[in-house]
């Protein structure tokens, strides 16, 4: 038997996650922000050392997990915040 693939396409995916526009959204701004800041994060890095500068980053992502899942929630349809916890 042969293996199928459903072109990307044809997937619905607004159906299995819900509003993809704002997923979207943050993904352009994580990457807009990526390559604005890689040049400050070399300099930073030539001066006072890769490890450094690693491991400031390496707590902020750390940082930015831990805090994700327990902000708050958006209501795009009323733009009243909504705790989530």
């Amino acid at each position: 038997m042969r293996a199928r693939s459903i072109p990307l396409g044809d997937i619905d995916v607004g159906r299995f996650c819900g509003r993809t526009d704002s997923i979207s959204l943050a993904f352009a701004f994580g990457q807009l922000w990526w390559g604005l800041t890689r040049p400050i994060a070399g300099a930073i890095a030539d001066k006072v050392g890769a490890g450094r500068v690693l491991l400031v980053g390496a707590v902020l992502v750390a940082t930015g997990t831990f805090t994700t899942p327990r902000a708050g929630e958006v209501d795009l349809d009323q733009q009243q915040h909504v705790p989530v916890f």
